[in-house]
């Protein structure tokens, strides 16, 4: 296993834990075999590119925001990167309501 596979199989794992999406669940959204994402998760498997598109569909994420963090990415993310990966695939409406209440709450 090299060091990129793995970092990319925490990653799909700890973006999926956070949006509380099973492996069978993605599978599902992503067109792929669980058997499969499960590999990828534990890093036993190096994904093509066209699993890291599907993968990264089934997540409601472009490829690149798949790959952000991913260094830094460990089983415990950030709240910031949590909520940025549950704000992420609302529309731009919702993300600018979101973005002034927050900003409202940081000036308390």
């Amino acid at each position: 296993m090299d060091q990129i596979t793995v970092l990319f199989g925490k990653r799909i794992r700890s973006i999926r834990n956070s949006k509380n999406i099973s492996q069978e669940r993605l599978a599902e959204m992503s067109g792929l075999h669980p058997t499969y994402i499960g590999q990828l998760e534990r890093g036993e498997k190096s994904p093509t590119l066209e699993s890291i598109y599907k993968i990264s569909k089934g997540l409601e994420m472009t490829v690149g925001a798949l790959f952000s963090h991913m260094e830094g990415t460990s089983e415990e993310e950030s709240y910031a990167v949590k909520l940025y990966n549950k704000v992420l695939p609302l529309s731009s409406e919702k993300q600018e309501i979101i973005y002034k209440i927050i900003s409202e709450i940081i000036q308390l």
